[in-house]
């Protein structure tokens, strides 16, 4: 009876690390995205024909940026703009039609833009239809505050 009751006590402790084991696994440590350093302080002036628009999120905060994107040197002027206003802070990143990450942001907090994003995909046709994803977090915590998807066309 012993032996049962040992071997049933060892089959419940292998069970127990087996499901530790398995969920940190599929679980891996979060690592928050990081501050963008070409972010600046401020309010941009960007050019007129690059369609700079503001828009307010059903999610409660404002969203600034241009919605006429051209490749220039392998970056692409976007002028990304928290407002002063927003409780939160954002990233924004370029996807093509398959969902391939073309370019991203880091962190934009509240009263900073980012001018441009850097390609970290090379864009060959001189027409490419994208999606801006726009990505909010609660600060410190990061904990998603939503995203906004936008369609547009990225000129080469």
């Amino acid at each position: 009876m012993r032996l049962y009751i040992l071997f049933i006590g060892v089959i419940i402790i292998a069970l127990f690390l087996t499901g530790y084991f398995i969920i940190h696994q599929f679980n891996p440590a979060y690592t928050p995205p990081t501050f963008d350093i070409f972010a600046q302080i401020g309010e941009p002036i960007p050019p007129e024909d690059l369609g700079y628009t503001s828009m307010n999120v059903e999610q409660g905060y404002d969203i600034k940026l241009c919605g006429r994107l051209f490749i220039k040197e392998n970056k692409i002027d976007i002028y990304v703009t928290n407002p002063t206003s927003n409780e939160v802070w954002l990233k924004v990143e370029l996807q093509d039609a398959n969902g391939k990450l073309l370019a991203q942001s880091g962190i934009v907090k509240q009263g900073e833009y980012v001018p441009s994003i850097s390609l970290l995909e090379n864009v060959t046709a001189t027409k490419t239809n994208v999606k801006i994803i726009v990505i909010a977090y609660e600060p410190d915590t990061y904990i998603s505050k939503g995203s906004v998807n936008m369609n547009t066309i990225l000129y080469k």
